[in-house]
């Protein structure tokens, strides 16, 4: 049986430095002798840092992927019997911000003396 646990957003920014942990794991009446993660659909590559693919709980750089592009990361197992099972994931990416305005009443003023009001529209 392979399971992998629930993730802590339900969506990520795809931002340089910034990791995400796959956290998985796998049982069976043998011994497991492999595990395996996989990206399933795309052809992004990189997404793993390096050898947490072939553990049981992967790092992904979220800056390799691509925002609002949903991913698919496969978690598979081998045992000593020469079974297989396996479990997905899906990790959202979130999308960038769409066009909107902003706007600045009135558009001078003074400092401390001025009541401005800022309005966001189409966000």
């Amino acid at each position: 049986v392979v399971s992998i646990g629930t993730l802590s957003e339900d969506k990520y920014n795809p931002i340089a430095d910034s990791y995400l942990r796959l956290a998985g794991s796998a049982t069976s009446s043998g011994s497991i002798v492999s595990t395996e993660w996989t990206q399933v659909g795309s052809s992004v590559t990189g997404a793993f840092i390096s050898g947490s693919d072939m553990r049981a709980t992967g790092v992904v750089q979220l800056d390799a992927l691509t925002a609002g592009v949903t991913y698919t990361f496969m978690l598979t197992a081998k045992d000593t019997f020469g079974e297989s099972s396996y479990s997905t994931v899906e990790v959202v990416m979130n999308e960038a911000p769409s066009s909107g305005g902003l706007s600045i009443t009135p558009s001078h003023g003074y400092v401390f003396e001025t009541d401005f009001t800022f309005l966001a529209e189409n966000w």
